[in-house]
């Protein structure tokens, strides 16, 4: 059973996940930033009426958690995702082809708007907050430390 690390002095971590039901279309995305002791900083989540599959509800989970990090935490983050796919993507220098191309510059670009960002690939054991979340809630939602 793997555990949640917490990043380095300065770092915030942001665990993002994401869940895609085929039958109906709809999914959610959840994520968490925490500071370098584990406190909770912000924890969101976010109900998608109409996916295309899980892979493009990872994809938008990623970007929400650079989108949020940007705007709320310390300057440098670690993206955490269960997803090896949106690592890959992420990291791939250049242009990215593929239908999620809107979707990971947009990822891309809050990352960039970070002084330093980088993305890792978790198991979802570790990642359990994160996946916890995208099913709490059917709309939009951010709670700040302290909000609990």
């Amino acid at each position: 059973m793997s555990k949640w690390k917490p990043p380095g002095e300065g770092w915030a971590k942001v665990n993002v996940d994401g869940a895609y039901d085929a039958t109906t279309g709809e999914g959610g995305v959840g994520v968490v930033i925490r500071d370098n002791s584990g406190s909770v900083l912000l924890t969101a989540w976010k109900f998608i009426q109409r996916g295309q599959d899980a892979e493009e509800v990872e994809a938008l989970a990623c970007a929400e958690g650079l989108l949020l990090a940007k705007e709320w935490c310390p300057p440098r983050a670690v993206l955490e995702t269960d997803c090896s796919t949106m690592v890959k993507a992420l990291m791939m220098q250049g242009v990215h082809r593929s239908r999620l191309k809107f979707i990971i510059e947009e990822a891309r670009e809050a990352g960039n708007g970070l002084s330093d960002w980088t993305v890792v690939h978790t198991r979802r054991e570790s990642n359990g907050v994160a996946h916890e979340l995208h099913s709490w809630q059917n709309g939009i939602g951010i709670r700040q430390c302290g909000d609990f």
